[in-house]
């Protein structure tokens, strides 16, 4: 009336070591003792929660469990009442985080989980929550130190979980507290181009960090970081291709502050020609182009060779003029800067000649009708010709002869007697100066006429 039948045998758990939830496999023959399923699973005495069972193979999940018990036996009871136990798992302790840093962020945030075991007796972390959000992306992990990348969600606070490839999991309960998302609330000016400096304000904008180390206007990361506090970040444009696309903040902890479609990059402005092309200080200098202002509304300055002009004329978006400063003998970009920063340029668009020099005044002195023949090098200045000469301040008479090194002029009357200087204007606006370099006498006076 009775049978004993062949008493079941647990030949392997996977894996032989856990914690708390880890998934544990016991394979085997007759597991189920003759009877149709589990009643109860224990693992060293802890009960486990059963998910699968067969007369082969049983799947639990490990409750916590005390590894200084030093236990592993495994104790399978069937609902018939019969038992099939084997020494295959031992408990570990279960992993502990110990520091969650920073406990506050936002999406983006890079945070930094350290402790012990928080793999779980496993071999890697296969996914990270932080308030009930799985995070974006685990970029790095040891069983000492997991980091995470969080994800986008409403601010609260909540737990951090780890769960392992085993599927044991590290807990540490209010561990990470969202804040309210940074917003960029304005972006001046929306659109621009390189050199483009733009105000980026709003709240929140270090995203919980403590500095901006990263922006990207359209995709393109900026050209420098002028400043930047909760509030306000001030950027430099890089060169980018025209279009529209998203302003990206990233703070120093990984987070990120985002305006879709905030910034729209215009097309460049292009600088067709410079008139003269050649000069020197004075020179007057006309550059034609197009969208010259690169989005914004004025001329703050502009530089020759990488020298700054003396004046600026006028300035709109099809033609700057502009006075040279004094620079030295070299060929150079031109560079049109906006009232925004944004920067058109010319490659090589002007060169610095050696600046006219007076060399002698033959004579140096006279009065009205005077014949003087001005001698030197560059005395048109960079340009084609002479506009106008003055001796002591008063304009010539008229010219005899022109060229770059001789002019030949007659001298005017004078009202005022003494020294004065030799004036030279040449046709590119420049003016070459030699300082008392005349000497009107007094005027020549007939007294007497004898026939």
């Amino acid at each position: 009336g009775w049978t004993y039948n062949t008493a079941g045998v647990i030949a392997s758990t996977s894996p032989a070591t856990g914690q708390l939830d880890t998934v544990v496999t016991l394979s085997g023959s007759a597991l189920l003792g003759g009877g149709n399923s589990v009643a109860k699973l224990t693992l060293d005495g802890v009960e486990a929660a059963v998910q699968s069972a067969n007369a082969t193979q049983i799947v639990a999940v490990a409750a916590s469990g005390d590894a200084g018990n030093g236990g592993s036996t495994v104790v399978v009871e069937s609902n018939t009442g019969a038992l099939v136990q084997g020494n295959v798992f031992t408990y570990v302790d279960d992993g502990k985080i110990v520091t969650v840093a920073p406990n506050a962020g936002q999406v983006g945030t890079r945070v930094t989980i350290s402790g012990t075991a928080l793999r779980g007796a496993g071999s890697a972390v296969v996914s990270v929550t932080l308030v009930g959000t799985a995070a974006s992306a685990i970029s790095n992990q040891t069983d000492t130190q997991v980091v995470a990348v969080a994800a986008s969600r409403s601010a609260g606070t909540g737990s951090v979980v780890l769960t392992a490839d085993t599927g044991a999991t590290v807990t540490k309960v209010n561990g990470f507290t969202y804040n309210t998302a940074g917003v960029i609330a304005n972006v001046s000016p929306a659109n621009g181009q390189i050199g483009t400096q733009v105000d980026i304000t709003g709240t929140t904008l270090l995203g919980s960090g403590t500095s901006a180390i990263a922006v990207t206007l359209n995709g393109v990361a900026v050209g420098s970081i002028v400043s930047g506090t909760d509030a306000k970040v001030t950027v430099t444009a890089a060169r980018g291709s025209a279009g529209v696309g998203d302003v990206v903040i990233t703070a120093d902890t990984g987070a990120l502050v985002t305006k879709t479609n905030g910034f729209t990059y215009l097309e460049e402005g292009v600088i067709d020609a410079v008139s003269p092309s050649a000069g020197h200080d004075g020179t007057v200098v006309s550059i034609s182009g197009s969208r010259l202002l690169g989005g914004g509304s004025s001329v703050s300055s502009v530089s020759l060779a990488g020298v700054q002009a003396s004046s600026i004329v006028a300035g709109n978006d099809t033609q700057v003029i502009l006075v040279a400063g004094p620079g030295n003998n070299t060929l150079g970009d031109v560079a049109i800067t906006a009232n925004t920063g944004a920067i058109t340029t010319k490659t090589d668009g002007f060169r610095y000649v050696v600046a006219g020099a007076i060399a002698l005044v033959s004579p140096n002195k006279g009065q009205l009708g005077t014949f003087v023949t001005i001698s030197g090098d560059g005395l048109f200045g960079g340009g084609g010709n002479v506009s106008a000469l003055k001796l002591g301040g008063v304009p010539v008479l008229s010219f005899q002869l022109l060229s770059d090194t001789t002019i030949k002029v007659r001298a005017d009357e004078s009202l005022a007697l003494g020294f004065g200087d030799v004036e030279i204007f040449s046709t590119s606006g420049a003016t070459i100066v030699l300082e008392n370099g005349w000497t009107y006498d007094p005027p020549s006076n007939i007294t007497n006429v004898c026939v």
